[in-house]
């Protein structure tokens, strides 16, 4: 057994740019980017507002609540422009490959460039299949940045850091449904075991598997197959057989 089968082997990280909040309207191509993603920390914040109050100089402030915002996920993209020799010599990765350059620059026109049709930044999708924030984080980039380490004797980039951090942007729809299934007098809460299903989920809270699509489309599930351990799915007031 190898190093990497403890720490974990890299996968493909995609952030898919789109030109609406509903993510239908993908940005003319490229409109995507896969990176190659094997974090050693993963860092999501969230926050509660609230207003205080305070009936009298007296008093001690009051604290109520006001909303829950929006999760800020930060995280560390890498692009590496050299790779290691059989003979522990670097060389530089095959032509057909992005440039670091060229992969900053792609990843700043995805997620940081203002487009001319929305006149804003894009709306944003990150996909990884490895739990935490995933499958899915609808997102906006907040802040991001760059550290290059490494050149070539021409003064090109082969080595960037990028420290990225993402603001949680769901579409006015999911937001209002999720907003609705929070309540905590309506809602079914589960945290996704290994070998869970949608439909055997669905079973145990309702009774019966028939809501399984009305559940994935209210927790902005696109493939309802797909479960990742750890991952919460909330589940709305449907009628129970019978109920």
């Amino acid at each position: 057994m190898g190093l990497l089968d403890f720490i974990g082997k890299p996968s493909d990280l995609t952030i898919s740019a789109f030109l609406d909040a509903d993510r239908k309207r993908p940005l003319e191509d490229p409109s995507r980017l896969e990176v190659q993603f094997n974090p050693e920390t993963i860092q999501v914040r969230f926050e509660n507002a609230f207003q205080t109050s305070q009936a009298s100089p007296s008093s001690s402030a009051q604290a109520r609540f006001s909303q829950g915002r929006s999760r800020v996920l930060n995280i560390k993209l890498v692009f590496d422009g050299i790779d290691l020799g059989a003979y522990g010599l670097t060389q530089l990765l095959a032509a057909k490959k992005l440039t670091v350059t060229r992969s900053v620059d792609l990843f700043r026109r995805l997620c940081q460039q203002v487009n001319s049709e929305s006149h804003e930044p894009s709306y944003l999708r990150l996909i990884w299949h490895k739990g935490v924030f995933g499958p899915n984080f609808d997102c906006r980039l907040k802040s991001v940045d760059i550290n290059y380490t490494t050149f070539d004797a021409n003064g090109s980039p082969l080595h960037a850091e990028l420290a990225v951090q993402f603001l949680e942007d769901l579409a006015p729809k999911k937001k209002s449904a999720l907003d609705n299934l929070r309540s905590p007098d309506l809602t079914h809460r589960r945290l996704v075991k290994a070998g869970d299903t949608l439909p055997m989920l669905c079973r145990d809270i309702y009774g019966t598997s028939e809501h399984y699509l009305r559940v994935a489309e209210a927790n902005g599930i696109d493939d309802f197959r797909f479960l990742t351990p750890g991952q919460e799915i909330l589940f709305p007031p449907y009628a129970k057989p019978g109920g």
